[in-house]
């Protein structure tokens, strides 16, 4: 009678430390499930930002303006990267962080003209005396530029107070850089081939990311959705099944 006296009390006992044991062990079952679902790191990515999140004001941390009047505002009813019509001058700021060897650039600009006077605007990769695509609406020619000097142009078309998308690419190796553009309207699609391209023998291109204008017709420049790649050795790329599916935009 006494033995089974004593197994009556203890089975309560012993059943409840087994339910608070499986209660702790569960958050924990949970954070490893966690840690395995987790999307991997992107090595590629620099900066990106459509600034919805920020308040008006300064520019992001990430951003660091050399010149000109920029900051975060609304336009349409979005947060946008804002360069204020006057004073007119070229403007630029910086974009993410300094890096080394082949990388894309990409975003949608809006600008607009005066009469006959017109505002030139882009985006550019390797710091101020990398390579920049620029467009130039007073000659509608997109234009590859480097240290101020037009390197080569092709026809583009542009309206003005319309956003388009820019895009512009560095690939290659030292001494055999190849440098493209693009552009197309908003709702447009992206060209599968580059509509302006050339070639670079630089030993080394680095530096952050740019955007510029200079806002001649007294309007002001908006940018918006700005992304900035750099490309990585294929030993951190993540395998092909982990990989999250490309967005096109447009």
């Amino acid at each position: 009678m006494r033995t089974r006296s004593t197994l009556s009390f203890l089975l309560p006992v012993l059943t409840g430390s087994f339910l608070a044991a499986a209660v702790l062990a569960a958050p924990k079952k949970k954070d490893e499930e966690k840690k395995e679902t987790a999307p991997p790191a992107d090595p590629g990515l620099v900066c990106k930002s459509d600034f919805e999140n920020l308040a008006p004001g300064k520019p992001p941390a990430e951003f660091l303006t050399l010149k000109g009047p920029f900051s975060v505002a609304e336009n349409e009813g979005c947060r946008v990267l804002r360069l204020e019509g006057e004073p007119i001058d070229g403007c630029v700021i910086q974009v993410g962080s300094s890096f080394k060897g082949g990388g894309t650039i990409r975003a949608r600009i809006r600008a607009e003209s005066r009469r006959r006077v017109h505002p030139m605007f882009g985006l550019g990769l390797h710091g101020q005396s990398g390579f920049f695509l620029r467009i130039a609406p007073a000659t509608r020619q997109m234009e590859i530029v480097r240290r101020e000097e037009i390197v080569t142009s092709a026809p583009v078309e542009w309206k003005s107070g319309e956003w388009l998308w820019m895009e512009m690419t560095v690939s290659g190796s030292a001494g055999k850089w190849k440098v493209e553009g693009r552009s197309w309207a908003q709702d447009g699609a992206r060209p599968e081939a580059p509509q302006i391209t050339t070639l670079s023998e630089e030993e080394t291109l680095s530096g952050r990311a740019t955007l510029r204008g200079a806002q001649y017709s007294g309007h002001d420049i908006w940018f918006d959705d700005v992304e900035v790649r750099k490309e990585i050795p294929p030993a951190l790329t993540p395998p092909e099944e982990t990989k999250a599916p490309a967005k096109t935009p447009g």
